[in-house]
């Protein structure tokens, strides 16, 4: 009903109001959309960013990437308070008649590099290098996580935690390994984020579980969350507790914000367990997940 509606747009009269947007002009763009653009396409943004647009009288989320940055440059070319006046009127009919606000079923527009990667316009490598770049401002790092490759359990052995070597050098038969049920686990640790706002952060937590996912789908690997990024998950996550190996440091100790700040291993190595986010994505209602069973 918002979307339909175009309801969901409405808080952005607040950033009109404040100064930071224009009624008319080229829509706000997420930075990982920005940095799959050319530099032609860049001067888009050389205008304040508006609420409506001639990208979105034009078809909106039924036109191509192409098209919206094509329409976009043409206004900016083309300026003129006649124009903006058009736009606007284009505007209003086309909320009334709840026309263009959805792509292929999808109610929101794909990001621009998941629409190059998808019609072969960019590479698979060139995607997850413009995705990195997303993580910077002037060069500068605003963001960072840790991402372990190690093994869990959902299960606790009789007595204390689980601890085995990492790498299982002792023949095993398939009953065995079935009954220790231990995934190759794709852990994405706590994310340190600085000097941007709210909502930029959630866009990168989100960037983070996107690039995650696709890599725990290459390595067949369960993908494990810590629960600080609660609020960017989809529907296909789970809260549940899990056991985690931990190898041992050099040191005898390491610190695990995701489990509740410095952990001491006593030996080769341990399960430890808390509660985390599992991806577990789902086909026909059932859990599609394998994964790699040591």
């Amino acid at each position: 009903m918002l979307r339909s509606t175009s309801l969901d747009e409405l808080p952005e009269l607040v950033n009109i109001i404040k100064g930071d947007m224009s009624i008319v002009g080229p829509r706000p763009l997420l930075v990982r959309d920005m940095v799959f653009m050319t530099e032609i396409q860049r001067k888009r943004h050389s205008v304040r960013q508006g609420l409506t647009g001639l990208a979105q009288v034009n078809g909106r989320n039924n036109i191509t990437w192409e098209e919206k940055i094509k329409y976009d440059l043409n206004y900016v070319e083309n300026i003129s308070f006649i124009n903006d006046v058009k736009i606007i009127l284009k505007t209003v009919i086309k909320v009334f008649k709840r026309e263009d606000t959805q792509t292929d079923g999808m109610q929101t527009a794909e990001d621009l590099g998941d629409y190059l990667v998808r019609t072969n316009k960019i590479s698979k490598d060139d995607y997850t290098c413009k995705n990195k770049e997303a993580l910077k401002i002037n060069n500068k790092i605003v963001a960072r996580a840790m991402v372990r490759l190690t093994k869990g359990s959902y299960n606790k052995e009789k007595g204390n935690n689980k601890s085995i070597n990492f790498i299982d050098v002792e023949e095993s038969t398939q009953e065995e390994l079935e009954d220790k049920k231990e995934y190759l686990t794709l852990f994405l640790e706590k994310a340190y984020i600085s000097g941007i706002n709210e909502g930029e952060r959630n866009t990168i937590k989100k960037l983070f579980i996107k690039l995650l996912k696709e890599k725990a789908k290459a390595m067949n690997a369960l993908l494990v969350l810590s629960c600080n990024y609660k609020e960017e998950i989809d529907e296909q996550f789970i809260s549940t507790r899990y056991y985690m190996y931990i190898s041992k440091s050099k040191a005898g100790t390491q610190y695990l914000d995701s489990l509740s700040g410095q952990a001491t291993i006593s030996d080769e190595g341990q399960y430890k367990v808390n509660t985390f986010l599992i991806w577990q994505p789902k086909e026909d209602g059932d859990s599609i997940f394998e994964g790699n069973i040591f």
